[in-house]
Order: C-alpha cells, then structure tokens, then sequence
C-alpha cells in the first residue's frame, strides 16, 4: 500500500532531521515528492534518511526503501524548522 511507505518514509525522514535540531526546534513537512520503483508485496522494508541541506528556516531530506537491500522507493522533501512555543 503506497499510504503505509509514504507514512514510513516520511516519519523516517522528519526523526533524522529532528536528531540535528536544537531542543527548542521541531519541524513540519512541506512537500513531498515521493518515487515508487518496485512494487512490495513481501518481506520487511527497511528506511533510511540524510538530510541533505539544512538551513535556519528550512531543510531538504532525502529517504530511500529498501526491502532485502534491494531499492523500492525514493523521497525528497522540504520541512520547516521552527521554534517550539
């Protein structure tokens, strides 16, 4: 189900970048721009995430899928950073 990968993806990409922000940060996605490259239809899926810019305001991350080391999936998003109030 592309839902289920989209939501894995997506919180696997936020928690990375919000490892690197200060404690009085938090984060929100932006946009999405999410690539499915093989279907799933078994096996556990495994993500991992880089943030691959950040600045004060906003950061681009990228994520991948991989079920058994094999790529099913790409994601690049954009988050804000914000104070938490």
């Amino acid at each position: 189900h592309g839902g289920a990968l989209f939501t894995l993806i997506d919180t696997v990409m936020a928690a990375t970048l919000t490892h690197g922000l200060s404690e009085s940060e938090v984060c929100a996605t932006l946009q999405i721009s999410m690539n499915f490259l093989r279907p799933v239809v078994e096996g556990v899926v495994e993500c991992e995430a880089r943030v691959v810019n950040k600045g004060r305001r906003f950061a681009n991350v990228r994520g991948e899928l991989y079920v058994q080391q094999r790529l099913v999936g790409t994601a690049d998003g954009n988050f804000a950073i914000m104070q938490a109030s």
